[in-house]
């Protein structure tokens, strides 16, 4: 069993604030929050690497690549994927799914610029700047009638923890629905190094684009790998337009060329930090599933890159070589 993956169980840890009410909080997100068992999330070992999904198919993870290892891991994750609540269920998450070292929010494109308690800051009615509040990193206009299901609930994709983010309102808005991208003629640059501009792509013409700072850039694209995986089988034919910059609007290979090729620079110059690392054990302690590009990084190669034709197994990743 992959212990190292599937088992590690992070303790939560502030720094000491002047404020009582943050205190507080604190001795209430431990109690309510913290998980004290070892989930095996996805149950994978060196034997057995299928999984039933939910419809009684089972999917082989190993010997697949490229579209059908997306396909197979998607139904995984699909599988164990507990819906959440947008309010209050995204909200309490980020107790503990978005905490940085020094006690505050970890504010997705604000960084160590902002200061943001969780739940005293968070975004009410009345005024939004400065506070903190819930960004579709994966914009939600992109999936246009995927927003609710056919009883009006909110569907996964809207409150998926691995692409909905605490984030300073301003920046949230100024972001927009926008692509990410890198611009060659900048218009803005927050405090953090995010910057809004424009670039030409080829057959797209003059874009305009997001770019976040960059200790976030590898976060971003494994966080839209994940999304490309696990939303393998949505009805793309009811998504919106407005993300066609981006996306395809297929399952496969789900985002354009240029978008494959920037996501890829990004997480081969941003590796998976610890930061990652923690956010994914906590969001799968209350979603059940997991971003397996953290876990496996090297799985984009047999999806997206040079390892596209090269049949998958365990064994062959960094995480995988460390079974005895």
């Amino acid at each position: 069993m992959l212990k190292k993956i599937f088992g590690i169980k992070d303790k939560i840890s502030f720094a000491c604030l002047n404020r009582s009410l943050f205190a507080v909080l604190f001795v209430f997100s431990i109690f309510a929050c913290t998980n004290t068992e070892e989930d095996d999330f996805w149950d994978i070992d060196k034997d057995s690497v299928d999984k039933e999904h939910s419809s009684g198919d089972t999917y082989s993870i190993e010997g697949n690549y490229g579209s059908s290892l997306k396909t197979a891991w998607s139904r995984v994750l699909e599988s164990t994927h507990v819906r959440q609540s947008y309010t209050p269920g995204v909200w309490n998450a980020y107790y503990t799914t978005d905490i940085r070292d020094d006690g505050y929010v970890d504010d997705l494109y604000g960084g160590s610029t902002t200061k943001y308690i969780v739940g005293v800051d968070q975004q009410r009615s009345g005024t939004s700047s400065g506070k903190y509040d819930r960004e579709h990193s994966f914009p939600k206009s992109w999936w246009n009638s995927s927003i609710r299901d056919s009883n009006n609930s909110w569907t996964y994709m809207y409150t998926d923890l691995f692409h909905v983010y605490p984030c300073d309102h301003d920046l949230n808005s100024t972001r927009s629905n926008y692509p990410y991208g890198e611009p060659t003629t900048v218009s803005y640059t927050s405090k953090s190094g995010c910057k809004l501009g424009t670039r030409f792509e080829k057959g797209l013409g003059t874009i305009t684009v997001f770019e976040p700072f960059d200790e976030i850039k590898g976060d971003i694209a494994r966080t839209y790998f994940y999304m490309a995986m696990r939303y393998d089988r949505e009805d793309f034919s009811l998504w919106g337009t407005s993300g066609g910059k981006m996306l395809t609007l297929s399952a496969y290979p789900f985002y354009r060329d240029w978008a494959i090729e920037l996501l890829m620079k990004w997480h081969n110059q941003d590796p998976v930090s610890e930061r990652e690392i923690k956010r994914n054990n906590e969001v799968a302690k209350i979603q059940k599933n997991r971003n397996p590009f953290i876990d496996y990084p090297e799985l984009v190669d047999y999806i997206w890159g040079d390892k596209v034709s090269t049949p998958f197994y365990f064994k062959n990743t960094a995480a995988g070589a460390e079974i005895k």
